[in-house]
């Protein structure tokens, strides 16, 4: 049997999680002797008994009409965001923090953090209109063999943008987790200057979604350094905004430590570039999570957001969004206080909660959480027998 994987064919090395869940999901089929492999478009198909399409955040409609035309049975790994939910509320918490960077007064109020930390819901006011793209993929929803969701409230959003579509949950393994050493080091330290447990840390692209200005902003006032990790990004508004943010409203040291963005060094901001350019390795991302002293991630949307579970290894508090679905992976309070959770544009929240857990340390998740025994293999295998059950494929 051959199943073909077909990731956003926009710029494939660029994207972090959704290519790591793939990648496991071949790697898991390849041990189970599966032929499996990841393309970036249907023009690169050879001939496979299925194809896994993914990612309904894009247009996913062209690739589709050449299944059907050609006859191949295909499946969806739905990366299925809840856009109702979390983009309006993100771009307005945008459109709001830019707003009292530039000094603006519209005919209502004028804009101030002070405002924003007594009454975060103030930002609903300036969202955005939502974007509509579960309904440009209801077809692909509909009529795909089997829909694969990470969790159950993925699967509950499939359900409600299109009812009659077959999802069926299958837990991720624990993204980059599964390779960290059994000792963490100190290259980190050694990058930054940084000292052990000394800073607040946050992982990702600089984006709407990922939301690092809660974070600028929430702590502002705290005497401790910002760390932010950040790939090549999407969008160099969101980056100037979170440049100007820093620059304007944090008082302790921020560092950047950038894939893009170029080294600079002004007022309490400098930015490191990534050693090469790359993406920095799994030794020095344990690193960082290892020596953080608390980890902030108060994203608008996750599904799940593997750094949660990279933190959450290492025995570093937490502090997640609870508009994310992480929660479906964590939720024994026994095992589980490691994680606590936010709206993700309660910036008075956020800095009670920095406050409140930074500097906490838990035993290494590895040795007492479930997720982290599940392998690439225990992935692959849910997903075949889906496969199975949906469609007379045999393997």
């Amino acid at each position: 049997m051959k199943i073909s994987l077909i990731s956003r064919s926009d710029h494939y090395s660029e994207w972090g999680g959704d290519i790591k869940a793939l990648e496991s999901i071949r790697d898991g089929l390849l041990t189970l002797g599966i032929d499996a492999n990841i393309i970036g478009s249907v023009n690169e198909l050879a001939n496979p008994d299925f194809v896994f399409l993914s990612n309904t955040g894009t247009d996913l409609r062209g690739p589709q009409k050449i299944l059907d035309l050609v006859g191949i049975p295909y499946g969806l790994i739905g990366f299925h965001e809840d856009p109702i939910q979390f983009y309006g509320p993100s771009i307005g918490f945008y459109h709001y923090i830019r707003n009292c960077l530039d000094n603006a007064i519209d005919e209502e109020m004028e804009f101030s953090l002070e405002a924003l930390f007594e009454n975060p819901h103030l930002i609903h006011y300036y969202a955005a209109p939502i974007r509509k793209t579960n309904l440009m993929n209801y077809e692909i929803l509909k009529r795909t063999k089997v829909c694969i969701a990470s969790c159950p409230t993925e699967a509950k959003t499939m359900k409600r943008d299109c009812p009659s579509c077959n999802a069926q949950v299958v837990y991720w393994p624990p993204g980059f987790a599964e390779d960290f050493g059994k000792d963490p080091t100190d290259e980190f330290l050694h990058l930054t200057g940084l000292s052990s447990g000394s800073y607040i840390l946050q992982v990702g692209r600089l984006e709407f979604r990922k939301n690092q200005l809660s974070t600028i902003i929430a702590s502002k006032d705290l005497d401790l350094p910002l760390v932010f990790i950040a790939t090549k990004g999407t969008n160099e508004k969101y980056e100037k905004s979170c440049v100007d943010a820093i620059l304007k409203w944090r008082k302790a040291p921020t560092l950047i430590v950038s894939q893009t963005i170029p080294p600079q060094k002004e007022k309490n901001l400098e930015v490191i570039p990534m050693p090469g350019g790359e993406k920095l390795s799994t030794s020095m991302l344990q690193s960082a999570f290892y020596h953080a002293g608390i980890h902030v991630h108060p994203a608008f949307q996750e599904l799940p957001g593997f750094t949660y579970f990279e933190s959450v290894a290492l025995g570093v508090p937490t502090i997640a969004s609870s508009w994310t679905t992480i929660k479906d992976y964590f939720s024994d309070p026994h095992i589980d206080d490691r994680i606590t959770y936010c709206l993700p544009y309660d910036i008075a929240g956020i800095k009670e909660l920095i406050q409140k857990k930074f500097g906490q340390r838990y035993s290494l998740a590895g040795q007492v959480h479930p997720i982290f025994q599940r392998t690439k293999q225990d992935i692959a295998r849910d997903i075949l027998c889906h496969i199975s059950l949906s469609h007379s494929l045999t393997y």
